[in-house]
C-alpha cells in the first residue's frame, strides 16, 4: 500500500493498527462529504469502463471529525469474477483553502470592477447631460447674442451702460451700433478719451448733477449736448 504524508513526501509502510482497524470493513462512501458522494459514485463507475485515467478531488471525513480535500487517482483489476479497484489519495486540503480564497478574492474584485463601472457610467451620464445642458445654454446665448447685434445695427437709438468707478471715471461698459454714427468715435476711443469729454462744457455740470441723482436711485429724464467728433453739436435726450 502507498501513503503520503502531511508535506506530500511519498513513503511507503503501514497505517498503525488501531487505525487500520477502524478504518477496515467501513463503506467507504460513508467517509465521503454528503454532498461530494453522489459525484464520488459516478466517478468510481466510470473508471470501471474508461481507459483513460481521470482524477477526482473530493472530502472526506478526518477522524478529529473535520473534512479535508483529497485528490484521487484509481486502477482496476480483476480478481476471478471480481472487480478491485486500487486508490492512491493525496491530501490537498491547503490547495483547495487557497483556490477558494483566490475565488473569493476573484469576485469581491470583480463585484467591486461592476459596482466602479456602474458609478463610471453614472458620472459619464451626468457628464453628458451637463455637456448637452451647457451646449444648450451656449446655443441659445449665441441665439440671444445675435438678436442683440441685429436690434443694435438696425436702432438708430445710442443705448449704453456705463460703469461708475470709485474715482468717477466713466467706463462704457456696452453700447449700441448707433454711437459711431452719432458721435463719430469707437468705444475704445471714447473709454481712453473718457466719456466726460463729449460732454458740451456748458453741460457737463448739469449731466453730472443728473448722474448722481440717478446713483441715488432718481429715475428722470435729461437732454444735453455732445460734442461729435466732427466737431458738430448732437443733442440727445
Amino acid at each position: 500500500m502507498f501513503f503520503r504524508n502531511r508535506l506530500g513526501r511519498a513513503r511507503t509502510g503501514r497505517l498503525p493498527a488501531r487505525q487500520v482497524e477502524t478504518l477496515v470493513g467501513t463503506r467507504a462512501l460513508d467517509l465521503v462529504h454528503p454532498e461530494d458522494r453522489e459525484r464520488t459514485l459516478a466517478w468510481f463507475r466510470a473508471q470501471r469502463t474508461s481507459a483513460q485515467e481521470t482524477l477526482l478531488t473530493a472530502r472526506a471525513r478526518h477522524r478529529d471529525g473535520g473534512w479535508r480535500w483529497g485528490e484521487s487517482s484509481c486502477g482496476v483489476y480483476r480478481a476471478g469474477d471480481a472487480a478491485r479497484i486500487v486508490v492512491n489519495s493525496r491530501d490537498v486540503t491547503r490547495r483547495m483553502e487557497l483556490d477558494a480564497i483566490l475565488r473569493r478574492t476573484h469576485d469581491e474584485l470583480e463585484a467591486r470592477v461592476k459596482e466602479r463601472t456602474v458609478e463610471l457610467n453614472e458620472a459619464v451620464t451626468d457628464l453628458e447631460e451637463e455637456i448637452a445642458e451647457r451646449h444648450r445654454v451656449e446655443q441659445e446665448l449665441r441665439v440671444s447674442e445675435e438678436r442683440w447685434r441685429n436690434l443694435s445695427e438696425l436702432s438708430s437709438d445710442m443705448s449704453y451702460a456705463i460703469v461708475v468707478e470709485p474715482d468717477g471715471w466713466l467706463t462704457l461698459e456696452w453700447i449700441t451700433q448707433a454711437v459711431s454714427r452719432i458721435t463719430g468715435y469707437s468705444v475704445d476711443q471714447i473709454n481712453q478719451r473718457g466719456w466726460r469729454s463729449l460732454l458740451h462744457p456748458e453741460d457737463a455740470d448739469r449731466m453730472a448733477s443728473y448722474l448722481s441723482r440717478v446713483l441715488e436711485g432718481e429715475t428722470s429724464e435729461v437732454e444735453g449736448r455732445i460734442i461729435a467728433r466732427d466737431g458738430g453739436i448732437r443733442w440727445l435726450s
